[in-house]
């Protein structure tokens, strides 16, 4: 998959750090607070999105050994009519042996989101192929231990 759009002002808004939430069909990115929490720790699903096209997507938990940590990169882009947001992840690496947590094989590709809702604050995305009970499994597949 090309990702060669420019990143001009019509893509500006999206650029930044995403707390990103779920349901069945969408995943809801919120825009992260300019000022930390009291706690100083901001735990959760991330996804950054930079202007020079770069996508990193990450999870942190208070306990380390979660296992749904993980930090991931690749690579973003809107399609030509700005509707729809297409994310793929390139470097995924593993941390442990144990780690069971991948992106799909449509998250390594390019996954494609319609953009439903936007604001300032708050984009809302719906999977462009309804194929799974869950938005985070167009991402995410864990593989469990045989």
């Amino acid at each position: 998959m090309e990702f060669d759009k420019p990143i001009n002002a019509a893509t500006d808004w999206l650029c930044g750090t995403w707390e990103v939430g779920f349901t069945e069909t969408r995943l809801i990115l919120r825009r992260e607070p300019a000022q930390p929490t009291q706690s100083g720790r901001e735990y959760g699903l991330r996804f950054e999105i930079r202007d020079n096209g770069e996508f990193v997507e990450y999870f942190t938990a208070p306990c380390g050994n979660d296992q749904f940590i993980h930090h991931w990169i690749g690579n973003w882009k809107l399609s030509e009519d700005d509707q729809t947001l297409i994310l793929q992840i390139e470097n995924h690496p593993i941390r442990f042996p144990s780690e069971k947590l991948r992106p799909t094989e449509a998250y390594k590709k390019g996954q494609e989101f319609e953009i439903i809702e936007r604001a300032d604050e708050e984009v809302q995305l719906q999977l462009k192929a309804l194929e799974v009970e869950w938005a985070i499994e167009a991402l995410w597949k864990y593989e469990r231990q045989k």
